[in-house]
């Protein structure tokens, strides 16, 4: 194994168990950040997360992961903010947009986005962070054909209806 496919395993590891200092250590040697930035954006490290973008982790890199729908697998694409904001991790992701995260990222298989998450998770934090930098509020998961007006309605968040109706929030047309 090569000296860096080890740095990075380690990295994971460093990531996983949560620990910023060996996070720091790893990247000094010349880890790679961006492979684990999902994860730490997922686990919700904070300054782990600070560690790889001074390292130079791409917020906007995009990820691969499979979605297991009506028992069928589907190659979805990700990204570090979708992952933060499906945790309910605010100040990741107020940290990602701050560092030019995409807000309006949508997945290949379904378009769906973060704004989407976080209206289905309910978190009106999240909701308004990624209208003030710019999320679009009337793209169409394709998988649900819905919309984030319509996810509101769905799992009863009357007052993230109110807020996406008042900003001109639209219902997907009828299949």
């Amino acid at each position: 194994m090569s000296p860096s496919l080890d740095l990075n395993a380690a990295l994971v590891a460093a990531v996983v168990q949560g620990s910023a200092a060996r996070t720091r250590d790893l990247l000094a040697q010349g880890a790679d950040p961006n492979p684990v930035l999902l994860r730490a954006a997922a686990e919700g490290g904070l300054e782990i997360i600070r560690a790889l973008l001074a390292r130079g982790a791409d917020v906007n890199t995009t990820y691969q992961v499979d979605e297991l729908i009506d028992r069928t697998n589907y190659e979805e694409t990700t990204t570090a903010l979708t992952a933060a904001t499906h945790y309910g991790h605010l100040e990741v992701v107020e940290l990602l947009l701050a560092h030019g995260a995409d807000p309006n990222f949508a997945g290949i298989f379904s378009k769906r986005t973060a704004l989407m998450v976080a209206v289905r998770r309910g978190d009106i934090e999240i909701v308004q962070r990624l209208m003030e930098k710019g999320a679009d509020i009337n793209p169409i998961d394709l998988y649900d054909n819905a919309t984030a007006l319509d996810y509101a309605r769905i799992y009863h968040h009357p007052d993230i209806e109110a807020l996406l109706a008042a900003a001109g929030a639209r219902r997907a047309p009828p299949r």
